[in-house]
């Protein structure tokens, strides 16, 4: 099981890497900073408002933080901050019908280079391959959600 376990790390370490790489490359925005895309792209994702100050946390800044990345999204007419109706003390971050437009290309930058990978993958294979890495993920996410809870190993 240890030289299996070292196997599935293996692999896992050359899949990380080439996210990383691929997010550095096929998620970039133009003119904005790596935090800035990826707000426009947490929201885009969101498919909704946003809290301001789940932001903070989300991004692992501080609330001033958040405030200074959705001013410069604000000003580029990216976002824009809307206020809650049940509470007047909460604010939304949402995008605006330029800030979709640039997450989405974003995304389809994402999946073209997908459907690249997939093509060089046999057909045949392709639904066992999800099946699996589906299997693996949850049993992932499993494992180190209860590591994290418990700090245990």
């Amino acid at each position: 099981m240890v030289n299996r376990a070292k196997e599935f790390i293996s692999v896992l370490d050359i899949l990380q890497e080439n996210m990383s790489i691929r997010d550095e490359e096929l998620k970039k925005c133009p003119d904005l900073s790596k935090i800035d895309c990826f707000l426009l792209q947490f929201l885009y994702n969101s498919k909704g408002k946003v809290i301001m100050n789940d932001l903070a946390d989300i991004l692992k800044v501080s609330h001033s933080r958040v405030t200074r990345i959705m001013d410069n999204l604000c000003d580029l007419k990216l976002t824009k901050r809307e206020h809650s109706e049940e509470d007047r003390r909460q604010w939304y971050a949402v995008l605006t019908l330029e800030g979709e437009y640039r997450a989405q290309q974003i995304f389809d930058r994402v999946v073209d280079h997908q459907k690249e990978v997939l093509k060089l993958i046999p057909k045949d294979k392709l639904d066992g391959m999800l099946e699996f890495l589906v299997i693996y993920s949850k049993a992932f996410q499993q494992i180190t959600k209860k590591i994290y809870k418990e700090g245990e190993i």
